[in-house]
C-alpha cells in the first residue's frame, strides 16, 4: 500500500489540488450544482468531475515520470482570474465566477506540476469547462432558427401555416416555439458527448474538430426534425397526441437515436489506441508541497475580501421606501392597477411599484424593481427578473434595441391572443441608465469600486 501511494504521490497531490480549489471557492461550486439540479441542460455537470479524474487516472503512469517543474511566474495568471473571480462575486455574475474557478484549478496545477504535466493534462483538465452552466445566450437564436425550419418544413407538405413570430398556426391547432423547443439542450449535449466521444476515440486532433463540428450540426438539425416531427403528430392526430409531455419524452428518445447513429458512424474511422512504453520512473529534487501550500493560503485569504467590501458599500434603505409615482402628468390620468393585464417578473426587490396612466384610449403602464444593495438572487440584472417566464401565457413576438435620442431601451413586443403589448425595458445602475445586462454589471463594477454603492433599479 505505502509502495503504491509513493509511486502515484504526483497523481495524489494532484488531486488534492483539484479537488480542494471547488472546496475552497465553495459557494460558486454550489451555484453550479444549484443549476444542475434544476435545469435539464446542465444535468450532466454531475458527471463531468469523475470523467475528469477518470481521464486523469487513466494518464497515471505518464504523470509518474513526467518532471514536476513549478512555474511560479504564473502566479500573476493566478492573481488576474481571482480579481475576475472577486469582482464577479461583488456584482452577483455566477457565469464569470464559475469559469474563473476553472481557470484557477489549471492555473494552480501549472504553478505547482508545471508545463509538462498541465500539457499532458490538457484535456481531462479542459474537460471540467464542460461544467460549467452556460449556453443561455444560444437560446433566443435557437428559438429562431427552430421556427424557421420547422415553419419551411410544413410548407413543403403542403399544409397552410401562418406564423406570428415564434408563434404560428395550422389549421388543426396553434403552436409556439419555447425556451425548451430551443434546441440548446441537444447542442450542450452533443458538444459534450461529441468532444469526449473525439478525444477517446481519435489521435488526431483534425479529426476530433471536424466529429465534434459534425455532432453541433447534427444536434441542430436533429432538433428542428423534432419540432417539425411533434407538429405532424399534433396535426395528423387532432392535436390529441404531441401537445403535452409526451413530445419531451418523445423528443430524447429522437435524439438518443440520432446520436447513436452519429457514434455509430464515428467509430468507422476510429484510430488505433497505441500503447506507449514508459520509461523508468524518474526522481526529482523538486519538491511542490511549500508551492501548494502557499498557493492555498492566497486561495483561502480571498474569500474573505468580498465581506470586507461589501461592509463598506452604502445601502440606500431610506430610497427603497421611498419611492412615489405621480397621480398624472402631462394629461396622463392614473386608473386600475390591472390596466393591462400583464407584468414583468421581478424578484426579492426592495422596493416595487407598478402604475398604470390612460391618455384617451392609449394605456402606459410603469414598473419598477429597485435593490438598495444588491446579493446574489436579489439584483437588478437576473435571469429572473424578465417580462415573460415559461409558465407565462404571454408569448414574445420579437424584440430590438431602441434609441431615442440619446436613451436607449430594449423594445419587445407580447402577444396575448388578440392582446399585444409593447414593452420597452432598462436598467439603472446607480446613475447610469442602460438596456444592456452586460454595460449593466461592468456600471455595477464600477458603482462598487469607485463610489461605494450597490444599488440598481430594473
Amino acid at each position: 500500500m505505502l509502495n503504491t501511494l509513493i509511486k502515484n504521490k504526483n497523481l495524489i497531490l494532484l488531486m488534492a489540488v483539484l479537488l480542494s480549489i471547488p472546496a475552497i471557492f465553495f459557494a460558486t461550486t454550489l451555484s453550479m450544482i444549484d443549476v444542475w439540479l434544476n435545469n435539464d441542460s446542465f444535468t450532466h455537470g454531475f458527471l463531468i468531475l469523475p470523467i475528469s479524474i477518470w481521464l486523469i487516472y487513466e494518464k497515471r503512469n505518464q504523470l509518474n515520470v513526467l518532471p514536476i517543474s513549478p512555474e511560479p511566474r504564473a502566479i500573476l495568471l493566478l492573481i488576474i482570474f481571482i480579481f475576475a473571480w472577486l469582482m464577479a462575486n461583488l456584482v452577483g455574475i455566477q457565469l464569470v465566477q464559475q469559469l474563473s474557478v476553472i481557470f484557477i484549478i489549471l492555473i494552480s496545477i501549472l504553478i505547482i506540476f508545471g508545463r509538462a504535466i498541465l500539457a499532458a493534462l490538457f484535456f481531462p483538465l479542459g474537460f471540467l469547462f464542460f461544467s460549467v452552466p452556460m449556453g443561455g445566450s444560444l437560446i433566443e437564436p435557437m428559438m429562431e432558427l427552430t421556427a424557421n425550419f420547422t415553419v419551411i418544413s410544413v410548407q413543403l407538405t403542403g399544409i397552410p401555416i401562418y406564423r406570428d413570430g415564434l408563434l404560428f398556426s395550422l389549421p388543426t391547432g396553434n403552436w409556439s416555439v419555447v425556451e425548451a423547443c430551443s434546441g440548446v439542450n441537444y447542442l450542450i449535449a452533443s458538444l459534450t458527448l461529441g468532444t469526449l466521444y473525439a478525444y477517446i476515440t481519435y489521435s488526431s486532433n483534425l479529426k476530433r474538430i471536424t466529429f465534434i463540428v459534425i455532432a453541433l450540426i447534427v444536434a441542430a438539425i436533429a432538433n428542428g426534425l423534432r419540432a417539425f416531427g411533434i407538429v405532424m403528430i399534433g396535426h395528423h392526430s387532432d392535436m390529441q397526441y404531441g401537445t403535452g409531455g409526451d413530445h419531451t419524452f418523445y423528443g430524447w428518445i429522437f435524439y438518443g437515436f440520432i446520436i447513436m447513429l452519429l457514434f455509430y458512424f464515428g467509430s468507422f474511422w476510429a484510430d488505433k489506441i497505441k500503447i506507449e512504453k514508459m520509461a523508468p520512473i524518474q526522481t526529482t529534487t523538486t519538491h511542490p508541497y511549500g508551492i501548494a501550500l502557499f498557493v492555498t493560503i492566497i486561495l483561502i485569504s480571498i474569500q474573505l475580501i468580498p465581506g470586507i467590501i461589501t461592509n463598506k458599500i452604502i445601502e440606500n434603505k431610506e430610497l427603497a421606501s421611498a419611492i412615489i409615482m405621480p397621480d398624472n402628468f402631462s394629461g396622463w390620468q392614473i386608473q386600475s392597477e390591472n390596466g393591462l393585464n400583464w407584468e414583468p417578473s421581478i424578484t426579492n426587490p426592495d422596493s416595487k411599484i407598478k402604475k398604470s396612466y390612460r391618455f384617451g384610449q392609449d394605456v402606459v403602464q410603469i414598473a419598477i424593481g429597485y435593490y438598495s444593495s444588491q446579493t446574489q438572487g436579489s439584483e437588478a440584472v437576473s435571469f429572473l427578473n424578465r417580462l415573460t417566464s415559461e409558465a407565462s401565457v404571454w408569448k414574445k413576438i420579437h424584440d430590438s434595441d431602441l434609441a431615442i435620442d440619446s436613451f436607449y431601451v430594449k423594445e419587445t413586443e407580447l402577444k396575448l391572443n388578440e392582446q399585444r403589448v409593447l414593452v420597452w425595458n432598462w436598467y439603472l445602475i446607480g446613475n447610469y441608465e442602460t438596456p444592456s445586462p452586460f454595460i449593466a454589471k461592468l456600471m455595477n463594477i464600477i458603482n462598487i469600486i469607485i463610489y461605494q454603492r450597490n444599488d440598481a433599479s430594473f
